[in-house]
């Protein structure tokens, strides 16, 4: 299978740029295709074993190269569907692996975008667990107001209030 970073670079067309489809058609290959389908499905199930370890920030690293695959799948897609002469020519086989290719990707994203609904959910746990301890140290104060009459229960920090600090969302 050819490398599809063989070809020219198409992930960063856009419509406004006034790319044509003889543009498109210069630079896109059906082996192209089929290998950035398997280097998607590749990445989404080591993405899932990321997110099922927790590990939010290396999932983070990866998500350029991953958006700049599915704008470069979305592109390519969008064109055979426009020009199916492309894979008209093709070898049965080759067909069916293009097929098969697309249908496991299909299930290797519903897994992922399980996995990054637990995450999230974890995510929301964390910071609800945080919010509440947090809480916890707020005092209600009352007293008398400089005139004299009763205070308000104004609600402010304690003295030993935790410092907290976030820095990775989902």
């Amino acid at each position: 299978m050819k490398n599809p970073e063989d070809k020219l670079d198409i992930s960063n067309f856009s419509p406004k740029e006034g790319v044509t489809d003889a543009d498109i058609a210069a630079k896109i290959s059906f082996e192209g295709v089929v290998g950035d389908i398997a280097n998607l499905a590749t990445m989404l199930i080591e993405e899932t074993e990321l997110l099922k370890d927790m590990k939010v920030k290396e999932v983070g690293e990866r998500y350029e190269e991953k958006m700049k695959l599915i704008r470069r799948l979305e592109i390519q897609n969008n064109f055979i569907s426009k020009n199916p002469a492309v894979i008209q020519d093709k070898k049965p086989e080759d067909i069916e692996d293009f097929i098969r290719v697309g249908g496991m990707i299909d299930q290797i994203v519903r897994e992922n975008f399980n996995e990054v609904l637990k995450a999230k959910e974890v995510n929301q746990r964390v910071v609800e667990a945080v919010s509440q301890e947090l809480a916890k140290h707020e005092v209600r104060a009352t007293g008398y107001k400089n005139d004299g009459t009763e205070g308000n229960g104004v609600t402010r920090k304690g003295k030993e209030a935790p410092f907290v600090a976030v820095n990775e969302t989902i």
